[in-house]
């Protein structure tokens, strides 16, 4: 059998990262791959717009007990009943003036997964409670 290669010294391990708009200028002439060995960032080409709804569903949902989480992707919130041990995407929606939720054309992954995984799509604090409250048994 070959000897086995020594680890790595720590000090060659843990040496610092570059900053991230170091990165962002490398990449945009196509260093930081090479440089750092892996893949360079990428830059998000728009702006995530957090739905007018999220702060006030937000709030209430955790007024009831549930601990939330703002994850943006696949959907807005994740939310965990401690007692219950219940877990539940939830989708904030900004209403029309008709009260329903307004889709714009780059939700359409997004939609399938909604779809897919039962996530409701709520644009009132009032309905994600009662939601919430459904999927407690309540």
């Amino acid at each position: 059998m070959g000897a086995v290669d020594e680890p790595a010294p720590i000090h060659e391990l843990h040496r610092p990262l570059p900053s991230v708009r170091e990165d962002v200028a490398l990449d945009a002439i196509g260093l930081a791959k090479e440089r750092r060995g892996v893949a360079p960032l990428s830059i998000k080409r728009w702006a995530a717009r957090t739905d007018e709804t999220q702060p006030e569903i937000v709030k209430e949902i955790r007024k009831a007990g549930w601990k939330v989480w703002i994850i943006g992707l696949p959907v807005d919130l994740l939310c965990w009943h401690p007692t219950a041990d219940v877990w539940q995407p939830l989708e904030c929606k900004t209403p029309n003036a008709k009260g329903k939720a307004k889709l714009d054309k780059r939700q359409i992954e997004q939609n399938e997964f909604c779809d897919t995984t039962f996530t409701p799509r709520v644009t009132t604090p009032e309905q994600a409670i009662e939601f919430l409250n459904r999927r407690l048994g309540r």
